[in-house]
């Protein structure tokens, strides 16, 4: 015997359980089992940067405002593109902070709310960075040092070069031997310098 309950969730009084999902046709062992492929499976998930969402509606939200370049060219031109969150409100604002106003004071919001609230990194993972940053900083204060030197060394090579002006007897436009032979003036006359 099998109870379909309203969130698809299946509940099956045998050993296995299916996920009633059309297409899926997945065998579970336990209803642990099924929580766990049904969250991973089948809850909205962006497929860009792997956020969950609690409904398709926000879930197709989220990819317009964070990753959709027409929505921001929209915006950009003052269109108003940020739908409420409200499913029924049906409203749309210019930017982001009119909408997160309208939530919190139309919808009751908690004024802490963000739709895109930033995942605070490990505390591993925040010292590897730092480490990594700092790493960084010392491999770039060397490559400084080394750029400094070859600029002095280079510029001390500049000031030994001749300055004196030379103009050629002649340049050729083309293939060498054929076309037209350009002969500058100088040289033409026989001054050597410039008229």
């Amino acid at each position: 015997m099998t109870i379909y309950l309203p969130d698809f969730k299946a509940i099956h009084f045998s050993r296995e359980v299916f996920c009633p999902i059309v297409g899926c046709g997945a065998r579970l062992v336990s209803m642990e089992d099924f929580e766990n492929h049904y969250n991973s499976r089948h809850t909205p998930v962006c497929s860009v940067c792997s956020r969950v969402y609690p409904t398709s509606r926000l879930l197709s939200i989220h990819i317009s405002e964070a990753h959709d370049s027409f929505f921001q060219a929209k915006v950009a031109r003052g269109y108003d593109m940020y739908e409420c969150l409200v499913e029924g409100c049906g409203l749309k604002f210019k930017s982001y902070n009119s909408r997160q106003y309208h939530l919190v004071d139309k919808h009751k919001f908690p004024t802490t709310f963000e739709f895109y609230k930033k995942a605070r990194s490990s505390k591993k993972h925040r010292l590897k960075s730092q480490r990594k940053q700092a790493y960084h900083k010392e491999d770039a204060s060397g490559l400084m040092e080394v750029e400094n030197a070859a600029i002095d060394d280079l510029a001390s090579a500049v000031s030994k070069l001749s300055t004196s002006y030379s103009t050629p007897s002649s340049i050729s436009f083309g293939h060498r031997r054929k076309g037209m032979t350009f002969v500058p003036r100088s040289v033409r006359h026989g001054s050597g310098s410039n008229p």
